[in-house]
C-alpha cells in the first residue's frame, strides 16, 4: 500500500510478536519512520525518541511541498475570519473522529493509514496537533509558520492584520510539549498497554 503523508505525520511502525510488550527481542526488530525528520514537528519528535529508544532504527523522508493545512487544519472550512461551527471534536469520542467529513483537508491520507492498522500489520496512531508554536530542537532548527508568518506581515505593513471579522477560534501548543506527547505516545504503543479496538481511538488531537 503507497500512503501520501502529510508532512509532520509520524507513523509508528514495529513488528508483531506474541508478546506485545517491549522485549529485547522486538527492539532487535523496532523501525521509526518519521516523515520530514529535519522538518519542524517530525525533527524535534525525533530529537526526544533517539535518545530514549537507542535501540532502534529511525528512518526518515525528507520533502519539499506539504499540503496547505494539516493537524486541526482538516476541520477549516471557509478562510474568512468567521466562527462557522461550535461543534468541539473530542478525540476520546471515537464516533467525533469517524464524523470528520471524508472530504476535509488530508483526511483520505489519515483514513489510509487508520484503515492499514486494522488488519494488524502495522500500529498507526495519529496526532493532529493545533497550532504549533515556538523554536524546534531538530536537525535545521527553525521558527513555526504561521504566528511567525503574521508578526513579519505585521511588521511588514506595519499594522496588525485581520481577516474578517476576526471570529475564529485556533487553539495553539509549544514544539516542546507536543514532541513530548510524541514520545509518551510512542512509548506507550509499545508498552502492550494500548487496549484499544478501534483504530480510530488512536486519533489524537
Amino acid at each position: 500500500m503507497e500512503l501520501e503523508l502529510e508532512r509532520g505525520q509520524i507513523l509508528i511502525i514495529h513488528l508483531i510478536t506474541q508478546n506485545t510488550t517491549l522485549s529485547s527481542e522486538m527492539t532487535e526488530k523496532l523501525s521509526v519512520f518519521i516523515l520530514d525528520g529535519p522538518g519542524y514537528i517530525g525533527g524535534s519528535a525525533l530529537v526526544d525518541l533517539k535518545p530514549r529508544h537507542t535501540e532502534a532504527r529511525f528512518v526518515t523522508l525528507v520533502r519539499r511541498q506539504s499540503g496547505p493545512f494539516s493537524g486541526t487544519g482538516l476541520l477549516v472550512k471557509e478562510l474568512d475570519g468567521v466562527f462557522h461551527n461550535d461543534k468541539v471534536y473530542d478525540d476520546s469520542n471515537v464516533e467525533d473522529i469517524k464524523g470528520i467529513p471524508d472530504d476535509a483537508f488530508h483526511r483520505n491520507v489519515d483514513l489510509d493509514i487508520l484503515f492499514a492498522n486494522e488488519p494488524g500489520p502495522i500500529d498507526a496512531y495519529i496526532v493532529a496537533p493545533c497550532t504549533v508554536y515556538g523554536k524546534s530542537r531538530g536537525p535545521l532548527p527553525r521558527l513555526s509558520i504561521q504566528i511567525n508568518g503574521l508578526i513579519k506581515l505585521a511588521l511588514r505593513r506595519k499594522e496588525l492584520v485581520q481577516v474578517g471579522p476576526s471570529a475564529n477560534v485556533w487553539n495553539s501548543v509549544h514544539i516542546d510539549d507536543l514532541s513530548t506527547f510524541n514520545a509518551l505516545l510512542f512509548d506507550y504503543a509499545l508498552s502492550g498497554e494500548d487496549k484499544s479496538t478501534d483504530s480510530f481511538e488512536r486519533f489524537y488531537w
